[in-house]
């Protein structure tokens, strides 16, 4: 099974991944993150994403040869199509696949994001405003997965309402 975390910044996605992955034997969390942490990378090159997307199908591939069986992605995509692009490369045998979208209030994103005293926070918080944006406007459809407000939710209840709706 896949989980594919999505949100903006501050919205909990790579705290909730490392929460579900403490839920299942056998799992992986991949953080596009630190996929995309390359020189150099562009999130507005289409070749660049495509890039990131073939190393965490790689990454789930060689796993599950492993005998991993699950696996939790946390990473912004922008549309449905930037996430189609992803599902198309994974390997069959990483299961079913479910998205989820987290999202909460405006000011509990921005609290989140000065907590974690980075030297970008400014930019950060302007970004994290862009992506709510871009995320409501092509989530409409639920294109992008199953919108989970985060807002005053524990990380533990996030991750086991997830798991649960993943299980299902």
């Amino acid at each position: 099974m896949v989980i594919i975390i999505n949100g903006a910044i501050g919205t909990g996605k790579t705290t909730v991944a490392w929460e579900l992955l403490n839920l299942f034997e056998r799992a992986a969390m991949l953080d596009g993150d630190y996929f995309a942490a390359l020189q150099p990378f562009s999130i507005f090159s289409p070749d660049d994403l495509t890039y990131v997307y073939q190393g965490l199908a790689h990454h789930i591939k060689f796993h599950t040869d492993h005998g991993f069986e699950h696996f939790i992605i946390n990473y912004v995509f922008e549309t449905a199509a930037e996430l189609k692009k992803l599902k198309d490369l994974l390997p069959e045998a990483a299961g079913s696949v479910h998205e989820f979208v987290l999202h909460c209030q405006q000011n509990e994103r921005d609290r989140r994001i000065r907590k974690r005293n980075n030297d970008d926070i400014e930019w950060e918080i302007t970004r994290s405003a862009q992506l709510t944006d871009i995320l409501r406007e092509n989530n409409w459809d639920g294109g992008l997965g199953h919108l989970l407000d985060t807002t005053n939710l524990s990380v533990q209840e996030v991750a086991q309402h997830i798991r649960t709706l993943a299980s299902n």
